[in-house]
């Protein structure tokens, strides 16, 4: 969604040139994705590859990195040691609940005593006593109507893994006459973006239902969550969404293991079998856990999930870059993948009224005669980077479609 230029305080660069240095992350201070960073250090792609030449003395700091996939653990492991080593780079690792990516000999820790502050914090209470059952969306939102008709002032996130589930919800609880503000990336991130600051910025009581989307990365604070089952670590960051800021009194979140008409639960849909396996194992046994626990819990989470999982994806990979096999490494099917591919399709929501401009616009440079090669590519391109705010991508059904579909 950012505009696509390159600046310097004497001067603007050319469109040419402006493509060339941002491919190229020749800048002083980069803001990337996990997917770009990781997917231009295991790679043989020259567009991605050529990156790397930019981060040699580099501070390369990575929040969240818990969103690494254990099977990636052992490869990104002996890979950023020997980037550490070989190309001067210093990792700083950001996350509440560090994964066993690296071991004690191999890391330092930059808050030494960090089990007492997490023994301070008191903010929330993780409820874990109803998801020892499974059960269906309706009665799911009956125990929600009731909690929320005995805390009128309370605000209220839900939190479901799939949009299906999420709509579904919404649905229902409109039927009874609540005001339910929705999230999801069904939504258009122009539109996403205005409901997330009136969320942020409101002064009254709200009640929202979302997706995972809101997990990480967005400041908006509840007093009460519900939460359909999910791994571990993405708990805690649903715990991280309620009572953030420890105003009013003590924030509750409650787990629920919530299934589809087949006897399905939609968490399968979403997470590993192993990490929810896990997760199950170690709450099944609870039904409170205070917020200074987190820590402790977390740790034997993941000790847990690395006895389990195997490195044969990372001892391919590895093997493979010893040897400067790059061909079966980013070919096979064992190819490294941060997100796994699903076949989707983009739609264009002409919402207003600068979305039909916009969609005008570009249907126009499309049909351009009097521009081509790379000044009508990169128009095209720039002038996408403003569409992009009005669409949502959507599970490919058919192949037939190779751009994207407009809805007026």
């Amino acid at each position: 969604l950012v505009e696509f230029a390159y600046r310097s305080n004497t001067y603007e660069y050319d469109d040419s040139h402006c493509e060339f240095l941002i491919t190229n992350w020749d800048s002083e201070f980069i803001i990337t994705t996990f997917y770009q960073l990781l997917h231009s250090i295991f790679t043989n792609m020259n567009k991605n590859i050529r990156k790397l030449v930019s981060i040699h003395n580099a501070v390369i700091i990575l929040d969240e990195v818990q969103s690494i996939p254990q099977k990636y653990w052992k490869l990104v492991n002996k890979v950023f040691i020997s980037l550490s080593e070989l190309y001067n780079i210093r990792f700083i690792l950001v996350t509440a609940t560090l994964p066993l990516l690296f071991q004690p000999g191999e890391i330092k820790e930059l808050v030494p005593l960090k089990e007492q502050y997490f023994r301070q914090l008191n903010r929330i209470i993780l409820d874990v006593s109803h998801m020892k059952k499974s059960m269906g969306i309706e009665l799911f939102v009956k125990d929600v109507l009731q909690k929320i008709e005995n805390e009128p002032d309370k605000s209220i996130l839900i939190m479901l893994n799939t949009i299906k589930s999420s709509i579904k919800v919404f649905q229902l609880l409109k039927k009874h006459g609540l005001e339910v503000v929705y999230l999801s990336t069904n939504i258009v991130p122009k539109e996403r973006l205005e409901r997330i600051t009136n969320i942020k910025e409101s002064t009254r009581r709200m009640i929202v239902v979302s997706t995972q989307l809101i997990e990480a990365g967005v400041d908006i604070d509840f007093d009460i969550v519900f939460r359909d089952f999910a791994p571990l670590d993405s708990l805690f960051q649903t715990c991280g969404r309620c009572n953030r800021n420890s105003i009013r009194g003590k924030g509750i979140v409650y787990v629920y293991l919530l299934e589809n008409e087949k006897g399905e639960n939609y968490c399968k849909y979403i997470y590993d079998t192993v990490n929810r396996t896990k997760t199950f194992a170690l709450l099944e046994t609870r039904d409170k856990i205070d917020e200074k626990d987190f820590y402790s819990l977390s740790c034997e989470y993941y000790e847990a999930i690395a006895t389990m999982k195997g490195d044969s994806d990372s001892d391919f990979l590895l093997q493979c870059i010893n040897s400067l096999n790059y061909k079966d490494a980013f070919d096979s099917k064992k190819r490294f993948q941060l997100i796994e591919s699903i076949p989707s399709t983009t739609a264009f929501i002409a919402i207003d009224e600068t979305a039909e401009d916009l969609w005008n616009e570009y249907r126009a440079l499309i049909q351009n005669k009097e521009m081509n090669g790379f000044k009508k590519r990169m128009a095209i391109k720039k002038h996408l980077r403003k569409m992009e705010l009005y669409m949502i991508s959507m599970r490919k059904q058919q192949e037939e479609n190779k751009g994207f579909y407009y809805i007026s």
